[in-house]
């Protein structure tokens, strides 16, 4: 007490943990997971090893059996439908 601290014990801002901030954000993961799966098995791949798991793109390149410069034009591809079906599903 003779520390100086002052602590305020009142819950200010406080909320439950099943909030519906929490929910939402499951719900959003779950949709982005759903337009995922929509993809072709190729640009889920590249997508998946690109920015889930943070591989390089030569090995990207590697894993998928694409080249480097087949990747440079396929990665902006994925990207693209997926935007594409996430705009259909109204998830934009």
């Amino acid at each position: 007490m003779r520390a100086g601290q002052v602590t305020n014990y009142q819950r200010e801002g406080w909320r439950e943990r099943r909030t519906r901030d929490s929910n939402a954000r499951i719900v959003r993961v779950i949709d982005f997971e759903r337009a995922l799966s929509r993809l072709s098995q190729e640009h889920q791949a590249i997508l998946l090893l690109t920015y889930r798991e943070h591989q390089p793109q030569d090995k990207v390149s590697t894993l998928t059996g694409v080249s480097a410069r087949a990747l440079a034009y396929k990665l902006p591809a994925a990207r693209q439908a997926l935007a594409r079906t996430l705009d259909l599903l109204d998830l934009l």
